[in-house]
């Protein structure tokens, strides 16, 4: 069932806010990432973008894309100044 709900998951980010081991967050979420066939990408950036997800302020960093929408393709990249 898990796989049909994020089938089309395939790239997890973990931000590295210099915070946390980012190691261990790696090994935690690897069976997941292995099981959908995808990837993790760690980016650094600093925790700002963590609140503002914690206090629903989302702003010009934020892509809010409707059900059955879709990501534009200039999207697909990483912007590391999170």
């Amino acid at each position: 069932m898990i796989t049909f709900i994020v089938k089309d998951f395939k790239d997890f980010y973990i931000i590295d806010t210099g915070t946390y081991d980012v190691k261990e967050v790696e090994a935690y979420i690897r069976p997941l990432v292995n099981v959908l066939d995808g990837r993790i990408l760690s980016v650094k950036g600093t925790y700002g973008v963590l609140r503002k997800i914690a206090r629903q302020q989302f702003d010009d960093d934020f892509l809010i894309v409707p059900k059955g929408g879709e990501v534009p393709p200039s999207y697909y990249t990483i912007d590391t100044d999170l």
